[in-house]
């Protein structure tokens, strides 16, 4: 019996065949051994710090890493063996952490933007990431007109009350100086209104009713805490009429 030995050509196309897999499949893989990471994009407040990262993801010898804006401006060289160096107005705000990260200090506006970056490395030759920065606007919360009318309000009737109180305060301690004054004794002695002048102290402007259809007006001043003395009547009009409002005088 005659044995029939494979043709050449026939075992050289099955070699052909099994190697180009074996091949395709190490170069994906020699592909894939390395690659760079970054955040892709970071938002940051204006004046906080912020790190800026290009990871190797993979097994590589970093030689050297270039910072750039992706508009070609420059930011830093980081080399192994000579450090880093750094363009003209970066010098005072930046932090080197390592080859591949740094962290500007102070978030500017003109900071935003996109930043690429570039590893150099063996055996796998130059590889290049890119990030983008983003500068967070804070707006401030604007109070709604109701709420703005109504703490107005609640002011103007914090003030109106606190000052009533002081006003019946201050005649309580005046009525007695009053009625030497006007060399006559009140029955009554009730204020219906007041006005106060802000000077070296205050002076409190007060319309009295204090009986029948009298009223007078006081003008009392009360000094500073500082001067530690007693409230004083400067002024009294007396005979005054329900329908005459208290002013300064």
């Amino acid at each position: 019996m005659r044995v029939r030995w494979p043709d050449e050509k026939l075992l050289l196309q099955n070699r052909i065949q099994n190697t180009v897999p074996l091949l395709t499949l190490l170069f994906i893989t020699g592909s894939l051994a390395a690659r760079v990471t970054t955040p892709r994009n970071i938002t940051v407040l204006p004046g906080n710090p912020v790190t800026l990262t290009c990871d190797l993801d993979g097994k590589a010898e970093i030689i050297q890493v270039e910072w750039n804006r992706c508009d070609g401006r420059k930011v830093l060289v980081f080399h192994r063996d000579h450090g880093a160096s750094f363009t003209v107005g970066y010098h005072e705000r930046i932090s080197v952490e390592t080859s591949s990260r740094f962290t500007l200090l102070e978030m500017r506006a003109n900071d935003s933007g996109e930043y690429c970056c570039e590893l150099s490395t063996f055996p796998h030759g130059t590889l290049k990431g890119k990030l983008t920065l983003n500068l967070q606007v804070v707006t401030p919360q604007v109070p709604s007109s109701s709420l703005l009318i109504a703490s107005i309000v609640g002011g103007i009737l914090a003030i109106a009350v606190l000052g009533g109180i002081i006003a019946l305060l201050v005649l309580c301690q005046v009525k007695l100086q009053a009625e030497e004054t006007a060399e006559k004794k009140f029955d009554n002695f009730n204020a219906k209104s007041f006005t106060s002048q802000v000077v070296q102290g205050t002076n409190f402007f007060i319309k009295v009713h204090v009986g029948g259809d009298e009223y007078v007006h006081l003008c009392v001043h009360r000094p500073l805490p500082c001067d530690n003395k007693p409230l004083k009547l400067l002024r009294l009009q007396t005979s005054k009429a329900d329908h005459e409002k208290i002013g300064f005088f």
